[in-house]
């Protein structure tokens, strides 16, 4: 049976130094009684590159109930375009395939910053003088010669408070385009520009893209299989798929609960409560979860704890900054002994 890994990091945002480089630690724990080989990998995402991420020793083992870290090293291309980049570490075990028991970790910013303007010297003032005059004078000749017509600029418009829709309507009809959306969970403001990249009023090339952030009341989701009460054979890995009715949502988190039950001297019925016992981030509708080694009630004079065999799921629906919307309805199975 696979590890069922826990992975998890301080830090919510990566910084970078002046050379584009940084460090993150992420903690692989092993909550099971036995070793195991962990693999530890990056997830990037929203146009991070998979090529600057490093890790040491990405596979390592990992004794019981023990935890190691991994040291993750960031070196981000010159060039690349400045903003925030969400990454998560991604752990499984070495001997059965990443879909079989991989776990993500929370999402972690990477913040990459616009590269400096260079360092210009100082030029001496009667070389600029020369060339002042010489493109004075090529550029007379060039406009006696052919004068071209003026290329025009777009202007920005505002788009704070208008919904989704309307910006980009916005955007299309002022010659521009809409470029990265951010969604962020916030009821009170639901559907409503937040922050523009470009400022309004600014004269931009035509085509130029602008992002933008709006607030969104993120949804429940609705389990989808198993069917409430469904039965499955013992140790199986009945597939979790729900249906999200916001389309812009891209990640989710996924909590399981095993129903464990003890009998009382004296009392006819057993006392049964719900246990969380796995919890974790898939940017999937569609989870495999293998249930846990069920306890049967333990004989002799005391009384024992066991599994009663139902299994409860739910999922709640991230924005793109890690922030988590209602909860879904409990969904129910249930494990044949």
């Amino acid at each position: 049976m696979s590890t069922d890994w826990v992975v998890t990091t301080a830090a919510e945002r990566i910084g970078l130094d002046a050379q584009k480089r940084g460090e993150a630690t992420f903690t692989v724990t092993n909550p099971n009684g036995r070793a195991d080989q962990a693999v530890f990998d990056v997830v990037p995402g929203n146009g991070a590159d998979p090529t600057w991420f490093t890790v040491d020793e990405p596979q390592r083992l990992v004794r019981g109930n023990a935890s190691v870290a991994y040291l993750l090293k960031v070196a981000v291309a010159p060039g690349a375009p400045a903003g925030a980049y969400p990454i998560q570490g991604r752990v499984y075990s070495a001997n059965s395939a990443p879909e079989e028991s991989s776990v993500l970790s929370g999402r972690v910013m990477l913040d990459v910053e616009p590269e400096p303007e260079p360092v210009r010297r100082r030029i001496p003032w009667w070389v600029v003088a020369v060339a002042a005059l010489v493109a004075m004078v090529l550029g007379v000749v060039g406009w006696l010669a052919l004068t071209p017509d003026p290329v025009p600029l777009a202007t920005v418009p505002d788009l704070l408070g208008k919904t989704e829709a309307q910006a980009v309507d916005a955007l299309r009809r002022a010659g521009l385009t809409a470029g990265r959306v951010t969604h962020r969970h916030n009821p009170a403001k639901n559907d409503a520009v937040l922050t523009q990249s470009v400022q309004d009023g600014n004269a931009v090339a035509p085509g130029t893209p602008v992002d933008f952030e709006v607030s969104v009341a993120l949804a429940a989701p609705t389990p989808a299989t198993p069917a409430n009460e469904a039965r499955f054979a013992r140790n199986t890995a009945p597939p979790l798929t729900w249906k999200q009715s916001q389309p812009f949502v891209t990640m989710w988190t996924v909590s399981i609960s095993e129903e464990y039950c003890i009998l009382r001297i004296g009392v006819p019925a057993p006392v049964c409560a719900w246990m969380l016992v796995d919890e974790q981030a898939t940017s999937s509708p569609l989870v495999d979860k293998p249930q846990l080694a069920f306890l049967f009630p333990v004989s002799g004079v005391f009384p024992g704890l066991f599994h009663s065999g139902r299994v409860q799921w739910t999922v709640v629906a991230i924005d793109d900054f890690g922030n988590k919307g209602p909860s879904s309805a409990a969904a129910t199975y249930q494990i044949n002994p």
